[in-house]
């Protein structure tokens, strides 16, 4: 680890620390370029005419830079020797920036930005059976399962002690929680999403799970493995229950928005298949088609029902 590591956590060490092992590293380098296709990708989609919109790119950039500060920032030079300072990069690298992500639409703008000849391609991959059973039900089962078999099995201690597990959990944080939060909260309109209905239920059902890890880990009365103490066990279980509860509480509310804005747009939609119904039927067309077909009083329709 970097030789910033301190205890307790220093302001100055979060604002300005910097992790230069190889992992972090090659972390840095793969945000760095996953940020450079997400613009290129943009303006592909300028330079064809259609515009994207600037809420999605600042999610997605926010998502890659939270991404950041949980691996190469000086958070993550306090994950081994502070447990609530680990609990809280577990919570962006899990619970914040993968969410970001999803909301930036990353699969609809890499379908948009492809040539023609590759987006065919594209859009049977996202139709497929793996998509759907890595961002369906079971993505949150696997989500929460490893929220409570990473504190709670010998694998904390192992990824405490070694780096390139310690590495592998962050890596797999990430992506259970693109996985899981594509399933909750992507605006993408793929075969496979799931209803608003069935979102709101998955944050909802998930709220108990992490509540009771935070009450889990602060009944313990014992270190959760080496590095730490009861004391700092203990607060990190506070710090799990309050941050995971505002982060779900901010989904939930997402979520509810998202509902509440296609239901709009699905009234506008039917406002609009209305109002061209209505036009139809009273256009110059129509009174000269009623009167060709008179109705059952032997009087000329006005209507064409």
């Amino acid at each position: 680890m970097a030789a910033l590591v301190a205890e307790p956590v220093r302001l100055q060490v979060l604002l300005t620390g910097f992790e230069a092992s190889p992992a972090a590293l090659a972390a840095d380098a793969a945000i760095g370029l996953v940020a450079l296709w997400y613009g290129s990708a943009v303006v592909v989609l300028r330079r064809r005419g259609r515009r994207w919109p600037g809420l999605s790119t600042a999610c997605f950039l926010s998502g890659l830079a939270l991404v950041f500060v949980g691996v190469g920032s000086g958070l993550a030079a306090y994950d081994d020797v502070n447990f609530s300072a680990h609990v809280v990069q577990h919570i962006v690298l899990m619970m914040v920036a993968p969410p970001l992500v999803v909301l930036g639409r990353p699969l609809t703008l890499v379908l948009q930005s492809s040539p023609r000849r590759l987006q065919s391609a594209g859009a049977r991959a996202v139709r497929s059976d793996l998509v759907r059973h890595l961002t369906g039900s079971a993505a949150g089962v696997a989500y929460y399962g490893f929220m409570w078999a990473y504190f709670f099995t010998p694998l904390y201690s192992w990824s405490v002690r070694s780096e390139p597990v310690h590495d592998g959990v962050h890596g797999l944080l990430v992506l259970l929680g693109l996985a899981y939060w594509q399933f909750v909260l992507a605006p993408d309109r793929t075969p496979h999403q799931a209803t608003h209905f069935r979102r709101i239920g998955a944050i909802i059902l998930g709220m108990p799970v992490e509540m009771y890890l935070g009450f889990a880990l602060r009944g313990l009365d014992h270190p959760v493995g080496p590095g730490t103490t009861t004391a700092s066990t203990q607060a990190g279980g506070l710090v799990f229950w309050w941050l995971s509860m505002l982060v779900s509480g901010v989904a939930l509310a997402v979520a509810v928005g998202q509902w509440m804005v296609a239901d709009e747009r699905a009234a506008r939609r039917l406002d609009a298949v209305a109002e061209r119904a209505v036009a139809d039927e009273w256009s110059p067309s129509g009174y000269e088609e009623a009167a060709r077909f008179p109705s059952s009083s032997g009087q000329a329709g006005i209507s064409r029902g």
